[in-house]
């Protein structure tokens, strides 16, 4: 009986094997693009692409067309509050036109 006992013990069940196993098959699920996914790819920009919403003065601040048109404002226009300068973005508004001056050196500088 000592060895019944034994030989139930050293009884263990083998693993399935992968062949015997059933295999479950999942179709996949199309892929759909979106309507900006469809778009023709040579209409988006460039990569570093810098939008049209920033005026051509931010992108070339010392561009002698922007900055005379901002020079002649000091001279044209009295009052401050309705000064614009788009290539001083980023940069507090001048007062007077020695300030302004200033800020377009030290744009230079960077």
């Amino acid at each position: 009986m000592v060895h019944e006992e034994e030989k139930e013990e050293k009884d263990i069940n083998a693993p399935i094997p992968l062949s015997s196993a059933p295999f479950i098959q999942t179709n996949p699920t199309p892929f759909i693009p979106t309507s900006s996914q469809t778009s023709n790819p040579l209409d988006h920009p460039p990569t570093g692409y810098i939008p049209r919403d920033i005026p051509l003065a931010v992108q070339y601040p010392l561009e002698l067309l922007a900055v005379q048109k901002e020079m002649t404002q000091f001279y044209t226009e009295d009052d401050p509050s309705k000064r614009t300068f788009p290539s001083l973005h980023g940069f507090r508004t001048p007062k007077n036109i020695d300030e302004y001056l200033k800020l377009k050196a030290k744009q230079v500088e960077y």
